[in-house]
């Protein structure tokens, strides 16, 4: 964990997972995600930061979400904003809520003041399953990720012993950092967007909403712990 501390006590998150699939390098699943988080850290080095800045290196993604698990039960009442959780994300085309309304505004702001750098598709607003936001969602806070696609040349062997550093072209590190700093020091210094925490109704209704119940219950989180 490295706290890159601001003028608040809130907390923007943003985690990657750097274990691999079993027996599997994981250079794009998700080595990438890693490397971001170092890309990150080098950029908002002695920036002046609105609130404090997180940037989390989970273990355990592959077998059961174990280390985001472990993080997100530890935040207690802490003042979060949002998570950014990066697990294979290429160049964004679109950045998605994760089926949290409240942030919708605020990244069509931060989309809108790219101006001619838009994003193709937007935000979108899709929630889903099986990575290290799904923790701090039950932990009821906000999360955020992207929709990068990976060249298919490259994606194809994700989950697989070919998935080796050969496959991740550097300017998708470089490339894909960029999208993901410009939408950190936004949500860091964003005075609208204040910290939030979702009640135990409220969490339940996020996945409940996208059918996502069924899931949740075959890996025993569901029903959700009041």
């Amino acid at each position: 964990v490295l706290r890159l501390p601001g003028r608040s006590p809130e907390r923007l998150i943003v985690g990657a997972h750097f274990d691999s699939w079993d027996l599997g390098q994981g250079a794009l699943d998700n080595g990438l995600g890693t490397a971001q988080l170092f890309a990150l850290a080098s950029a908002l080095r002695g920036r002046d930061l609105a609130r404090t800045v997180e940037l989390v290196w989970f273990n355990g993604e592959e077998l059961g979400l174990w280390g985001s698990r472990h993080a997100a039960g530890t935040l207690g009442d802490a003042p979060v904003v949002a998570m950014i959780n990066l697990d294979m994300v290429g160049v964004p085309i679109a950045v998605n809520a994760l089926g949290d309304e409240s942030l919708v505004p605020a990244l069509e702001k931060w989309n809108t003041a790219r101006g001619d750098a838009k994003l193709a598709l937007g935000v979108q607003n899709i929630n889903w399953f099986g990575s290290d936001h799904t923790p701090y969602q039950l932990a009821g806070r906000r999360t955020i990720t992207f929709n990068a696609p990976i060249p298919r040349e490259s994606v194809r062997y994700y989950h697989d012993f070919g998935d080796t550093i050969d496959k991740l072209p550097e300017q998708i590190v470089v490339d894909s950092t960029a999208v993901i700093g410009d939408l950190v020091l936004a949500l860091a210094n964003d005075a609208s967007l204040g910290a939030f925490r979702r009640t135990p109704a409220d969490t339940e209704k996020l996945f409940t909403t996208f059918g996502l119940e069924t899931r949740l219950r075959g890996v025993g989180y569901w029903p959700l712990a009041q």
